[in-house]
Order: C-alpha cells, then sequence, then structure tokens
C-alpha cells in the first residue's frame, strides 16, 4: 500500500533529532559521577531525551494524519499503529513507549526523576532513536529523496 508522506515534515525533524543525539552523544561519553554532579548536564540531558521522544510522536502523528490511518489516542497507540502498519517493528515500538513514559515523567513528576537512571537511558537506550529514524527513511525512501536531490 503507498503510504504518503510531506518529505519537509520528515526531513526537518530528523535534521534536529541529529542534533539532539550529537548532544546526547557527548553526554554519554562522560562518567556517571560527572553527570550526577553536574545539574546544567542533567537538565541538558532530560530535555534532549523529551524532544528527541516527542520528534518520533510528531512523526508518527503526521505518517497517521496524512494516510488518514487512524486518530490514536494516546501517544503509545500512535507506536502501536505504526507497529500495526510495518512501519517500525516491536522491538523500536515498546522502546519507544518505553520513552513516552520516561517523557512523561520528566514532564511532570520531576521530583521522582532518579538521575542514575536518566544516566543508564543514555548509556543503554539511545539506539532507538537511530533504528527509528533508519526505519522511517528506509519506508519512505523514495518520497523523501526525490525532495533531498
Amino acid at each position: 500500500m503507498g503510504m504518503r508522506v510531506n518529505p519537509d515534515v520528515i526531513i526537518k525533524r530528523f535534521e534536529y533529532l541529529n542534533k539532539l543525539l550529537e548532544e546526547l552523544e557527548s553526554i554519554r561519553k562522560i562518567t556517571k559521577d560527572e553527570f550526577l554532579n553536574n545539574f546544567s548536564t542533567i537538565l541538558g540531558a532530560e530535555r534532549a531525551l523529551v524532544l528527541s521522544t516527542n520528534i518520533c510522536i510528531d512523526i508518527g502523528a503526521h505518517i497517521l494524519s496524512i494516510n488518514d490511518v487512524s486518530k490514536p489516542e494516546t501517544y503509545s497507540e500512535i507506536f502501536e499503529d505504526l507497529m500495526k502498519l510495518n512501519i517500525i517493528d516491536k522491538e523500536i515500538e515498546e522502546s519507544l513507549i518505553k520513552f513516552v513514559g520516561l517523557r512523561n515523567l520528566l514532564g511532570h513528576l520531576y521530583t521522582k526523576v532518579n538521575n542514575e537512571r536518566v544516566y543508564n537511558i543514555i548509556q543503554e537506550n539511545l539506539s532507538v532513536f537511530y533504528s527509528f529514524k533508519n526505519q522511517i527513511l528506509m519506508k519512505f525512501k523514495d518520497q523523501l529523496k526525490k525532495n533531498n536531490e
């Protein structure tokens, strides 16, 4: 089935995601102690994780709405729907649903956030953002290529 996307929406957001991931990669290189003792770094890390998650949410919502697929009730449902449409795989769906949970925690229950957990997520779980990006780019490469030449 021929799903459509607006290449501008996708490309602009992935360019911003690249910047966020660069920032997170540089944070990834510091020690846990350095991280836990630097409030600015913690804030930057949290913000970059929230924005990276938002970009995936926005791109997913865009794909579903432009193709009149469904009106997801929740952010998690966006990723469930993308998985059902074979746009992303099960592993990415599950990981991004966890990031939606983290995003909500960082946004609203920030006093309950365990900074050590944030550090570990940056150490271990950033790959989901690269995988999401790669799967979307592969799925829509013909539409994105025409636009990017």
